[in-house]
């Protein structure tokens, strides 16, 4: 749970995310997403950033203000907010490692710059949508 200075509060119950105002006692969103799995406020920008399984999504007070294109294979991990950057990681099915048939899916560190909403990260997304 996430707590802005203003008394709202973030909760992500049961994939969803809310943002409720506890002075007012007023649900400010509710997110129509149902299947995230984390979430982490940046207090400078008033902005939350939560996460499924494949996607980042970007909330401001009011609701959704950005989606990712696909940015993982399945998990990612949400860690730290420093001024406008989030960082974290990002699952890599594809790690190629010399010697190995079947390597073990590995980390691989991101950044979301919350000014841009511009994501970077080595994982070669051009997978995603292959067919």
């Amino acid at each position: 749970m996430a707590q802005s200075p203003w008394g709202e509060f973030a909760i992500l119950v049961a994939g969803k995310l809310y943002r409720v105002n506890a002075n007012s006692k007023q649900l400010a969103f509710a997110s129509e997403q149902d299947d995230l799995t984390d979430v982490i406020y940046a207090p400078d920008s008033d902005l939350l950033i939560g996460c499924d399984y494949t996607t980042l999504y970007v909330f401001a007070p009011q609701g959704l203000k950005w989606k990712s294109e696909r940015v993982s294979w399945d998990g990612i991990e949400l860690v730290d907010v420093k001024e406008s950057t989030v960082s974290g990681f990002v699952l890599d099915l594809f790690n190629d490692v010399e010697g190995e048939i079947m390597a073990p899916a590995q980390k691989v560190p991101f950044l979301l710059f919350l000014d841009e909403l511009h994501f970077e990260s080595e994982i070669d997304g051009s997978w995603f949508n292959a067919d």
